[in-house]
């Protein structure tokens, strides 16, 4: 009886949905609250290689952010290192930045760590990813 039950829970906790720490795409709110992004990676999931990110950027009020100063680094946590190529960002309009050049060197967790300066505030944010 016990050993049914514990199978019917672990069928229904599988079917609920929960979604995974380290999603590939998804919003992401920043550190302090300040910017919420909305995140897709290109290609989805991200591979081995160069990749690109998109972020849709606004304020925590809901503003899009049409000019920012951003930064991003990718960073692989198990491992404390990042790569030797910079992402290059720029301004595609409508609150859109995209990240390009984000080069993971190997599969794993990453993160793809994102500095923003914007309409007086500044902030940080994580867009993880599950690199194949």
């Amino acid at each position: 009886m016990r050993a049914s039950a514990l199978f019917i829970f672990a069928l229904l906790c599988s079917a609920c949905g929960v979604d995974d720490p380290a999603s590939d795409s998804g919003v992401v709110t920043s550190t302090a609250g300040l910017f919420e992004a909305e995140a897709q990676f290109d290609p989805d999931p991200p591979a081995v290689g160069k990749n690109s990110l998109s972020l849709r950027l606004q304020t925590r009020d809901g503003v899009l952010v049409e000019e920012a100063e951003i930064s991003a680094e990718p960073w692989m946590p198990a491992h404390s290192h990042g790569v030797a190529v910079r992402p290059i960002v720029r301004a595609e309009g409508d609150g859109v930045f995209l990240v390009d050049e984000v080069r993971f060197t190997m599969p794993g967790t990453w993160e793809v760590r994102i500095d923003i300066e914007a309409t007086n505030m500044r902030d940080s944010l994580v867009v993880s990813a599950d690199v194949q």
